[in-house]
């Protein structure tokens, strides 16, 4: 892997959650469990970024 200046940046604390909720939607996917893939799929929709900074989004 080719050194990348974007890799030791710091990132907000949304990204990481962004980051660990995708990765357990992978590992959900190979172990065939479709429900907890729903699941991390809604958390993940509701990280968006228009959806965090629109103020409709609190309805």
């Amino acid at each position: 892997m080719r050194y990348n200046k974007i890799f030791y940046e710091p990132c907000s604390n949304v990204d990481m959650i962004r980051r660990i909720l995708r990765n357990l939607s992978f590992s959900f996917q190979k172990l065939g469990q479709t429900d907890k893939v729903e699941e991390t799929e809604e958390l993940l929709e509701c990280l968006n970024p228009k959806k965090l900074s629109s103020p409709e989004s609190e309805e």
